[in-house]
């Protein structure tokens, strides 16, 4: 297949395209693409010259955010594409306004989430914590970089077996009008009242969520 129909149909569903070889040096650049980064001269150069995230990650994750040299903030997709025996990857941008985008809508989430006066933490379906909020850090005295992909009895050193996330998890009920301290700070028990949620995907817990 010619790689221009290629080019030419994921146009179409973009604000911006780029090409990259196997190497990920950009082969290809739209006239939108080039806007967005503020030059005519991005071919030929590599996709870590123009920003900090790796193409890897940005197919690992299924997209990401990325902020160009205006500060403006786009919503970034890749995608492996083949033309005959060769291989490329396509690099979309969208505008941080579509909400149809589910990269746009993670962002709006993940912004409100940090911004609320309440305090969330989120354990993953194995206890780890994966989302740990700046409410909940100012409220236990913990950083979220210190305990977030960690077990939640090694943040707070307690016997998995009085896991009250795992209890949840397991029982798909939620505890509500709680009280108890899990942090301590330099000593002193930190007491909050909270309720904590099973979150379900087709009938089933796949995660759960404390709200202080």
């Amino acid at each position: 297949m010619n790689l221009s129909i290629i080019t030419k149909a994921l146009e179409e569903f973009s604000i911006g395209l780029l090409i990259l070889n196997k190497d990920e040096v950009i082969i290809f650049a739209d006239e939108r693409a080039r806007k967005i980064n503020h030059t005519d001269h991005i071919v030929g150069k590599s996709f870590k010259e123009l920003y900090s995230e790796d193409v890897g990650t940005i197919l690992a994750n299924k997209g990401t955010v990325i902020t160009n040299q205006a500060g403006n903030k786009y919503a970034v997709k890749a995608k492996k594409i083949k033309a005959g025996r060769e291989r490329f990857i396509a690099v979309k941008f969208q505008t941080m306004v579509d909400f149809n985008d589910h990269i746009v809508k993670l962002h709006c989430l993940e912004t409100i989430v940090d911004q609320i006066n309440e305090g969330i933490l989120v354990s993953d379906h194995k206890g780890r914590i994966v989302l740990y909020n700046k409410a909940q850090e100012r409220l236990e005295g913990l950083k979220a970089k210190d305990i977030v992909g960690k077990y939640l009895w090694q943040a707070y050193e307690y016997n998995p077996k009085k896991s009250e996330h795992r209890k949840v998890f397991e029982s798909g009920k939620p505890i509500v009008n709680a009280y108890s301290a899990h942090a301590y700070l330099k000593g002193v028990p930190q007491y909050l009242s909270y309720n904590t949620y099973p979150i379900k995907k087709d009938n089933e817990t796949i995660a759960v969520f404390t709200i202080s």
